[in-house]
């Protein structure tokens, strides 16, 4: 009985030096970006990637990947109000706002030189600051969905 004692104490103890020594990626930031392409009738595309994460049990660690959605609308910067964009995940289909007892009038999208700014949306984590890049989504480094 002993024996096993220590071996199972042994065991608990390098999985905690294992575990404590593995070097987890940090949470990347909420960033957006400017396709050349408008959309669905209108001027402007714009694409926002929220990231989220899913623990990753190999490695103890939250593995992030970026969410995507895509807004199609006629002005690029300033305030733009929800009904006033055409809102899409990545495979086309309309994001399910109302259905999430949202009001797309109630969602406020801010647009400035650097960032984008969301709020007011039923959508979970799609709402905050979002930096604009300059270099396409698929140089981030982070897998999207």
């Amino acid at each position: 009985m002993k024996k096993i004692m220590i071996g199972l104490s042994v065991l608990i103890m390098m999985c905690l030096v294992v575990g404590c020594g593995v070097n987890c990626s940090s949470k990347p930031p909420k960033r957006a970006y400017f396709y050349k392409d408008g959309g669905y009738g209108m001027t402007y595309h714009l694409g926002i990637f929220p990231p989220y994460g899913e623990l990753s049990h190999s490695a103890g660690c939250t593995k992030y990947d970026y969410a995507s959605s895509h807004l199609y609308m006629d002005k690029n910067h300033g305030t733009i109000r929800g009904d006033e964009i055409v809102w899409k995940n990545i495979f086309g289909e309309t994001l399910p706002i109302e259905e999430r007892g949202g009001v797309l009038s109630n969602i406020s999208v801010v647009i400035s030189k650097n960032s984008v700014t969301i709020s007011g949306s039923p959508l979970e984590g799609d709402n905050g600051v979002y930096k604009i890049e300059t270099t396409s989504p698929d140089s981030w480094g982070v897998p999207i969905n």
